[in-house]
């Protein structure tokens, strides 16, 4: 969230914002937040697909870890 407020991409469009956001995954994270199920307008705000990822992340558990 800093980096939107001090690039000023806060203020830009939110397709702007979305783009800026893609280009900081690798292919692979990508691939899943297409697979998130989100929809077309859930995938037009940055907010709403860092959510989606964040909340795809939390609800994996490492077995090994848990051992």
């Amino acid at each position: 969230m800093a980096y939107r407020s001090l690039s000023g991409l806060a203020s830009e469009p939110a397709a702007k914002q979305v783009q800026a956001l893609q280009l900081c995954f690798s292919r692979e994270t990508l691939n899943i937040v297409e697979n998130l199920g989100l929809t077309n307008a859930q995938k037009k705000d940055q907010a709403q697909i860092t959510a989606a990822l964040k909340a795809h992340v939390d609800g994996q558990i490492n077995e090994t870890v848990e051992r």
